[in-house]
Parts: structure tokens; sequence; C-alpha cells
């Protein structure tokens, strides 16, 4: 998981010395991090070729400052490994407000209408558009796939100039194979929401997830020493490792002109130090158990602190172990949250031999 987000990372940097950000990196800092590995993805090998595509897609005005965000996926060959969610923020400025901008690629909402009368009122919508040569209509108690984008550009902070989504439409058809059936086609002026996905969201199919009770259960190592991270001395050694030489983590004349104490450790450095941690204690060092990994900055780290990890297991969810937890300083200073899907461990069952093997044996069981 860290090689794959370590061959964007220069793409990322990249992106932030452009002209586009032109406040300056002393100004920048990292807000949060989404990695999510694709499904049947294997574990990343020497020699593997790692390309990544990224694009801005969020730039906006918060009370801190501009906050911009970047989403893209990382590839080996055609083959889809990864996607990368990453926000930023360039403390102190702001965007002009028609300037801002959001766009949303590839969401995917999956619903269920329950009435042939809420699969007409569907149906009437404007935005919803049949293909001439549709292989289907939509039918209740059938999961519909909307896979839509949709582009935001504002009038103010809070209204909208222009909301845009487009998209299709799919079903799976009685031989079970899946038709796209209809598209998406809204656009709007002055607008506060986006009635397309205010609409779908009424109906959508959301995974199942078992909550557990009092915000689930702490998961303790086995050695302290498992979830205690002390700081290196220096930032240099990872500056290098993963290209990101901004000089507020390395240069402590830069880091006093920021207004920063000292150079500050990077982000990204101590939420994969933590998700070490996560792998000791979770996966049994099985990193490619963890399948995503949510990560929010809350504060600095600085060289030499002395951080530890809360690991807590606090539901299920499609199989998977749902954790979440905190990273925080001796004097119990929150530097960074965190969540995470773990897959569990294969399960076999083996059948003792005492001289009573015979060919097929247990095989009722399985069928």
């Amino acid at each position: 998981m860290e090689f794959a987000f370590l061959s964007a990372y220069p793409n990322i940097i990249r992106i932030l010395c452009s002209t586009a950000f032109g406040d300056g990196q002393l100004n920048v800092v990292h807000l949060t991090n989404h990695l999510e590995l694709s499904d049947n993805v294997r574990s990343l090998t020497a020699g593997d070729c790692i390309t990544s595509e990224l694009r801005i897609v969020e730039n906006v005005n918060t009370a801190a400052g501009k906050q911009f965000v970047l989403s893209g996926t990382m590839s080996i060959g055609k083959k889809h490994i990864a996607s990368l969610r990453t926000a930023f923020l360039s403390r102190g400025h702001l965007v002009e407000a028609s300037k801002q901008f959001k766009r949303i690629h590839d969401q995917r909402i999956v619903i269920k209408l329950t009435s042939t009368v809420e699969a007409a009122t569907l149906e009437a919508k404007e935005w919803f558009i049949y293909r001439e040569d549709a292989l289907g209509r939509l039918r209740p108690d059938v999961p519909i796939t909307f896979c839509l984008d949709s582009i935001y550009r504002y009038k103010s902070n809070s209204v909208f100039s222009s909301v845009v989504t487009t998209g299709k439409v799919t079903i799976a058809l009685d031989d079970g194979t899946v038709a796209c059936i209809a598209d998406v086609d809204y656009a709007w002026d002055t607008s506060h929401g986006n009635p397309v996905l205010e609409y779908l969201r009424a109906f959508e199919l959301v995974p199942e997830t078992s909550w557990f009770e009092d915000g689930g259960y702490q998961l303790l190592p086995g050695n302290v020493d498992d979830t205690t991270i002390v700081v290196p001395n220096t930032n240099i050694d990872y500056a290098l490792i993963s290209c990101d030489m901004n000089p507020i983590h390395i240069n402590p004349y830069f880091a006093d002109v920021a207004g920063l104490p000292a150079p500050i450790t990077h982000g990204q450095w101590t939420a994969s130090s933590t998700r070490a941690a996560i792998e000791h204690c979770v996966t049994d060092n099985r990193p490619d158990r963890m399948r995503k990994y949510d990560t929010e900055y809350t504060s600095m780290v600085l060289p030499r602190d002395k951080l530890s990890v809360a690991i807590f297991h606090v539901g299920m969810s499609r199989g998977r172990m749902l954790i979440n937890g905190h990273t925080s300083k001796a004097d119990d200073e929150r530097v960074m949250n965190f969540s995470a899907e773990v897959e569990q461990p294969h399960a076999a069952y083996v059948f003792t031999g005492q001289g009573s093997q015979q060919v097929g044996m247990g095989m009722q069981l399985y069928e």
C-alpha cells in the first residue's frame, strides 16, 4: 500500500508546485488521505512498474484557507490496482468565489425501487433518458446502478452557479448479463444542491454494516512497542524517498519563515508508521489484508516526538473488519485519526487422518 501511494507522490508534488497553486509550498498543509486497493489485487513485487493518473477535483474556500483535493488511480500495465484521494490546505489563501469548483468522478450509486409507482416516477424525471436500444426497463426489487460524474461551480461559498450531472444507468438482465438502459443528463444554474443525488439517495442500497456497541473494543498489541512510534531526528531520509522536499520538512529557517516551531514531520510518514502498527496488531503482518486506509491529520508532529497508536475494532462490513483509531503524542494530543478495512484471514477445515480418509471426504459439507 505504501509503495502504491509513493508511486503517485511525484505527480502530487508536481501539481502542488505548478502555477495552479502559486501560493508557495510553505503554506501548504496535508489534510487527509484515502487509499483503497482494488479487489483481487496481488501484493506488489520487485520490478513492478506502477503508473499513476491524478486530477484536481476540488478547489474551494474554507475558514482556514483554500482547500484543494486530488484524485486518481494507480495501475500496473492496464490493470487498475488502487484509487487515491488526498486533500491539502493552502493556509491563509483564498480563491475567487467564481473560480471555486468541485468534481465528483465515477460516483456509483445502487438503488432498489419497491413499486411500479416509484419506477414510473423515476422514469418521468427529465434527467432520466431511456436509450433507444435499451434491453430492459426499470422494475421493482431489481438493483439499478447509476455511474455518475458531477461538476459544481460556485457563485459564492455556499451557492452553486451551476450543477451538471451526467452518467449511465445499468441493470442486470434475466440471463445475468448487465445492460446499460438509460443515461442521466442534468444541468442547472443557481442552486443550493444536487436534486439528482438527493433523489437517488432516498432509494440507495447501503452495504450491510454491523457496528459494535459502545464503539467496539480496543485491540491490544502483544508487545507495547508494536504501537509505540519514535519519530526520527531528521525528516531528510523520508523526504528523499517520497520526493517531498518541501523545505518546511527539512530546513529550520524555512520552517521559521512559515511560522512553525521546527521542521515538521511529513504527515505521510506518520500515516505509514501508524499503518505498520495496524499491520502488527490486526493483519498478522500481512499488508495485503488491509484493503482501505483513511487518514486525517489533526496536529503537527516534530522530530524526536514519541507517538502511541490506539486501535479499535468497531464493526464488520462485507466480511471485513472495520478499524478506527488515532495516533497521539505523549501528552495525549491527537495528531492523526484513521480508519481501515481489513480482510479476514482464510479459514480451512482439516480432517484428521487416522486411516479413515477417502476420496471426496467432507464434500457433502461443501455442497
